[in-house]
């Protein structure tokens, strides 16, 4: 008989683990402040149990006006009632204007 080595993971993730992997929302920002940062009112990020990896902003794509912008450019900032994200605008090469739409995928909750 063959060793069976291999990890079943639905025998120790739990089922908000499951709910987890498979969150990835699209919200749009409800507030931009040009130059760089936009917000999120009433979502928080969804955090895992201590079985996966904490949430980071590599768990999110951003779209300005329908173009992705790598993650790589974006930084999650302490805000109360919501999330706060700002841009490297000058890595990005443009600043945000108020009638930009700002959509992000990825782990939230609302």
């Amino acid at each position: 008989m063959a060793d069976n080595s291999y990890l079943n993971n639905t025998q120790i993730l739990s089922a908000s683990d499951l709910i987890y992997i498979n969150t990835n929302k699209p919200l749009q920002a409800d507030i931009i402040n040009v130059p760089d940062t936009f917000i999120f009112t009433s979502a928080s990020v969804l955090q895992p149990t201590a079985y996966l990896p904490a949430t980071t902003i590599t768990n999110f794509e951003f779209y300005v006006n329908g173009q992705n912008v790598p993650s790589s450019l974006a930084s999650f900032n302490s805000y109360s009632g919501g999330i706060s994200v700002t841009f490297n605008t000058s890595s990005l090469g443009y600043s945000l204007e108020t009638d930009d739409e700002i959509i992000a995928i990825g782990k939230f909750t609302l």
